[in-house]
């Protein structure tokens, strides 16, 4: 039973709301990340330009799950886990960067 709680939690954090087709509120369904890349992995308007297949490139790289990540993390060479958290803890404020960045243009365009 703690095992099924804990499982059904870790999937409950891994589901986002889903966009409605042709932009808009988002609607109450929801996806997983991965569904999501998957469905962005499929999209002509990403595919089409070379930014879209390289932000298509780094979402399918780095969807992983928990379990995943942790694995990794406990493999990390002690010698080099400073080094390596410190790259990881830049790639998020670059991914954070790119969040806002794509917000403002979102409420820019709206």
């Amino acid at each position: 039973p703690e095992r099924a709680r804990a499982v059904a939690a870790a999937e409950a954090e891994r589901r986002i709301p889903r966009d409605r087709p042709g932009g808009g509120r988002r609607s109450r369904t929801s996806e997983t990340f991965a569904q999501a890349v998957q469905r962005l992995s499929r999209d002509p308007s990403l595919r089409a330009t070379e930014p879209g297949r390289m932000l298509l490139r780094m979402l399918v790289t780095t969807e992983m799950d928990p379990a995943q990540w942790e694995w990794i993390a406990v493999t990390v060479p002690p010698h080099r886990a400073r080094m390596i958290q410190a790259i990881a803890l830049k790639r998020s404020e670059e991914w954070n960067r790119l969040a806002d960045l794509v917000g403002r243009r979102t409420r820019e365009l709206a």
